[in-house]
């Protein structure tokens, strides 16, 4: 099997890379061309390429249809036939939406956390960060100092704080 004529065109200029090509090859035709032309109309570099075709492609497989059905659903054409919005911006919400739809659970409980964060209406000098994936219910406080000297003069209450909830090794 080889590529279409028009797609040779795009790898021999340089819009898709030749590893982008070769995973092509194993489309059928019309999800091939679709995903070139996104590719090429939106100047995708390899990287992204690659985590829209493997986003696409799972969630199409995923879902028993083709990428180019996934494309014509609603949420992914409403960005690309958004007038606002820059061929950059479109792509970063097209693989939003493609991680959204791929990992769903994932999603909700993240948007769950950052809710829950919100609630407690931290000082914008703190993150509030969850384990990978939620693997585990640990949750890290960061909190960022101007300098030393304010971590140093914050530290005593900080520790104070730490012990009273015991969560202090000393």
């Amino acid at each position: 099997m080889s590529l279409e004529f028009r797609l040779q065109v795009h790898v021999h200029q340089r819009f898709i890379s030749e590893t982008m090509a070769l995973e092509l090859l194993q489309l059928e035709a019309e999800d091939r061309s679709r995903l070139a032309d996104l590719f090429t109309d939106f100047q995708m570099g390899g990287g992204k390429q690659r985590r829209f075709f493997s986003l696409a492609r799972d969630v199409a497989m995923r879902a028993e249809t083709s990428i180019a059905e996934l494309l014509d659903q609603p949420p992914l054409q409403e960005i690309l036939q958004h007038r606002q919005m820059n061929a950059p911006q479109k792509v970063q919400n097209l693989l939003v939406i493609l991680q959204q739809m791929a990992t769903p659970s994932l999603y909700r409980d993240e948007q769950s956390f950052k809710a829950r964060v919100a609630t407690l209406a931290l000082p914008s000098t703190c993150t509030v960060l969850h384990s990978q994936a939620f693997e585990t219910e640990e949750v890290h406080l960061s909190i960022k100092f101007e300098n030393f000297d304010q971590l140093r003069k914050a530290s005593a209450t900080l520790m104070d704080g730490l012990k009273n909830m015991g969560l202090s090794d000393t």
